[in-house]
């Protein structure tokens, strides 16, 4: 997470923050870093890909944190940031492993 915010501006005390997932962990994740870097609870705007009309309201946002596979639907957006939950180093032991 550290990595993936750096040199970025932390967010004001009127930006709004959204998270958008598919999987529920890493919303609940997400929330839980961005609540312990004291980003305001009622800045977060939450948003599961799985209900519908989850982009409803992502206009409003500053930054858009999401997983990899979530940042697919932003391709081009200077808001998103990916939160990666695997390491470069362990993604290379699995391409390693020719799993």
């Amino acid at each position: 997470v550290p990595l993936t915010m750096a040199g970025s501006e932390r967010p004001s005390k009127t930006d709004l923050v959204a998270v958008v997932s598919a999987w529920r962990h890493f919303i609940v994740l997400a929330k839980l870093f961005l609540l312990a870097a004291k980003i305001d609870p009622e800045a977060l705007i939450i948003r599961s890909t799985q209900d519908e009309n989850w982009r409803d309201g992502l206009e409003a946002a500053s930054v858009i944190i999401c997983d990899s596979f979530s940042a697919t639907y932003f391709a081009g957006d200077e808001r998103v940031r990916t939160f990666r939950l695997i390491s470069d180093s362990s993604l290379q032991q699995l391409k390693e492993s020719h799993i």
